[in-house]
C-alpha cells in the first residue's frame, strides 16, 4: 500500500501503551492503517478531513476503535516530524499568555501553514511595494517577515516585538540575510523608545488583537509618524474573533490557544481617526479568501463569507 505521508518520530504515551497490551492490537498495524489513509472508522466526514490535511501538509490525526477499552488518537504534526500516539483523553488544550505562547511558538512559527498568513500576504505586499518611505517601524515584528523585504530597499527599518524568542528568529534571519535591521523588544502598549514624528511607514501585522488598550497602541504609533506617514494594519478579523475563534498552533498532542481581544471592526477605524489618521483603503477579507489547501471544502461551504483577516492603510493627517 501507498504511505500518503511520513511518520517521523514515534511517541507513544504510557497510558496508550498500556490500552495497546491490553486489547492485543499491534501498534505498527494501526500506523499502517494512519500512514496509508484508512480513517473509514471515524467516518465519511473524518475520511475526507484526513484526506485532505494529508495531500495538503496539514496535521493528521485518526481515532481508531481498540476491541477492549476506549480507542486511541494517532496525530502526525503538519511538518511530519513526529507522531503521537494517545489516549483522547490525554491530548491537552493549552491557553497560554502572549510571552509564553510566542516563546513556544518561534521555532515553528515560519513552518506552520497559517491561513491567516496566506489571506494576508499578498495584499500587505502590494501595499509595501506601492509605498515610498525612508524610515519604516514594524510593530509585531516577530520572525520578520515583513521588516526583512523592507530592510532591503535601501531604508531605515526597526523591528519591535515583545518575544525575544520570535526577536532572535528575526535575528538569525537577518544576519543569514545580510541586511540592515534593527531589532528591538519594546510594545506599544507600555511605548516605544523612538522620538515623535520619525518614521514615515509603521507596519503592525497580525498582532493588535492581542492588545488589550487598543486607542493607546493607535495613539503611540501616530506620535512616531509625521504628517502624511502612513500606517499599514492587518489583524485577525473581528468578526472570527466574535465567532469564538482563536489565535492558535497545533502540536501532535495538544492545542495552543493564545489570548484574543474582543475588538470590534469600528475600533480600529474610530481609534485610528481619534489619533489623527484618515482612512485611505479597507479590506475585509473572508475565509473563501484563503488560497485552496488551507481549508476543507465543507468548511469553507459554512463559513466562507466570514471576515478572517481585516487590513486598513491609514495616513496620518497634516
Amino acid at each position: 500500500m501507498t504511505t500518503l505521508f511520513e511518520l517521523g518520530q514515534i511517541e507513544v504515551s504510557a497510558a496508550a501503551l498500556a490500552a495497546l497490551q491490553a486489547s492485543g492490537v499491534v501498534l505498527p498495524e494501526l500506523l499502517q492503517k494512519h500512514q496509508t489513509g484508512d480513517w473509514h472508522a471515524e467516518g465519511e466526514v473524518a475520511q475526507r478531513r484526513n484526506e485532505f490535511s494529508a495531500r495538503h501538509g496539514l496535521l493528521v490525526a485518526g481515532e481508531y476503535p481498540l476491541p477492549a477499552q476506549g480507542s486511541l488518537l494517532i496525530v502526525t504534526a503538519q511538518d511530519r516530524s513526529r507522531t503521537c500516539v494517545l489516549l483522547p483523553d490525554e491530548y491537552q488544550y493549552v491557553e497560554v499568555g502572549l510571552v509564553e505562547g510566542y516563546a513556544r511558538w518561534a521555532g515553528h512559527y515560519d513552518v506552520s501553514k497559517n491561513p491567516l498568513i496566506a489571506v494576508e500576504e499578498p495584499v500587505m505586499d502590494e501595499l509595501l511595494t506601492t509605498t515610498a518611505f525612508q524610515t519604516a517601524l514594524d510593530v509585531g515584528v516577530g520572525t520578520g517577515r515583513h521588516a526583512l523585504r523592507l530592510a532591503g530597499r535601501d531604508a531605515q527599518v526597526v523591528g519591535c516585538d515583545l518575544s525575544r524568542e520570535m526577536l532572535q528568529v528575526a535575528r538569525d534571519k537577518r544576519d543569514a540575510n545580510g541586511v540592515a535591521l534593527a531589532l528591538v523588544q519594546a510594545t506599544g502598549e507600555v511605548g516605544f523608545p523612538f522620538p515623535a514624528g520619525h518614521f514615515d511607514l509603521v507596519v503592525c501585522a497580525l498582532v493588535l488583537s492581542h492588545v488589550t488598550n487598543l486607542r493607546a497602541c493607535l495613539q503611540e504609533f501616530a506620535r512616531v509618524q509625521p504628517p502624511t506617514g502612513l500606517c499599514l494594519i492587518s489583524d485577525f478579523h473581528p468578526e472570527a474573533i466574535a465567532a469564538r475563534w482563536r489565535t492558535s498552533w497545533q502540536d501532535p498532542d495538544r492545542l495552543y490557544r493564545l489570548p484574543n481581544q474582543p475588538h470590534r471592526r469600528e475600533d480600529y477605524l474610530d481609534g485610528l481617526q481619534a489619533a489623527g489618521y484618515r482612512l485611505r483603503q479597507v479590506f475585509d477579507l473572508k475565509v473563501s479568501d484563503v488560497p485552496a489547501g488551507f481549508f476543507p471544502p465543507e468548511m469553507v461551504a459554512v463559513h466562507g463569507s466570514k471576515g478572517l483577516c481585516l487590513i486598513i492603510a491609514a495616513e496620518r493627517a497634516a
